[in-house]
């Protein structure tokens, strides 16, 4: 109500004329309120997502940021999967059909918009980059709830929950598994550290020689 009352009052000072007030209301109402993390999560997606227009670069932005707060996720974790998925290429579609920027197959995609209750369709999804970020996030937020850990929920993330849920109860089963949250953290680490100290170049890749995060991708963790 308060919000509606300072419009009002905005609009009462304005000059008179259809046009001036049209013209002053559309300014007002396309004030864009950015989440706190957008800054460094649009540094990195500026120069390693170029295959995004600005706008659908702006979305992805604030969809990372958004739902990295509201899972309690530091969002360099978010851009580490990214990184290690996708290598921040919106097109890219693995041999096992998962697809779009966090690499999410379609089952998988039509199953969190029925968790989430979207009214949209798996197509929807897969045209919207910053969708397709939202369920991504919220999905290992679930797995971590459903796993109990960061790195279990990464792992399950990679292989499947399914998967997960057998290998993890045999003895060294998860043994073959471990490079994937290494390789998030080390990519997490690094876009962090790229991020603080600009200058040097965001081209992650996969090699052994980069460090791993000390952070366990959790605020305050």
């Amino acid at each position: 109500m308060s919000r509606l009352l300072a419009i009002a009052a905005l609009l009462g000072a304005l000059p008179v004329g259809e046009a001036a007030v049209s013209d002053q209301f559309e300014a007002v109402a396309t004030i864009e309120v950015l989440p706190q993390q957008f800054g460094p999560v649009n540094e990195v997606l500026l120069e390693r997502a170029v295959d995004l227009s600005d706008h659908q670069r702006r979305t992805v932005g604030r969809a990372i940021a958004e739902e990295a707060e509201r899972a309690g996720y530091d969002p360099f974790l978010v851009l580490g999967i990214i990184d290690v998925e996708s290598d921040f290429r919106r097109d890219v579609v693995s041999s096992a059909d998962a697809r779009g920027l966090m690499q999410i197959q379609p089952v998988t995609l039509g199953w969190l918009i029925m968790r989430e209750q979207w009214a949209v369709t798996p197509e929807q999804v897969q045209a919207d980059p910053a969708l397709q970020i939202r369920l991504g996030v919220r999905y290992v937020r679930y797995l971590h709830d459903r796993f109990g850990n960061l790195d279990a929920a990464l792992m399950a993330y990679n292989m499947g929950p399914t998967k997960f849920g057998i290998v993890s109860g045999e003895e060294h089963g998860l043994d073959a598994y471990w490079a994937y949250p290494r390789a998030v953290r080390r990519d997490m680490a690094a876009l962090k550290a790229r991020s603080v100290s600009p200058g040097t170049s965001m081209a992650i890749g996969t090699s052994g020689a980069k460090p791993l995060a000390t952070a366990d991708g959790l605020w305050g963790g």
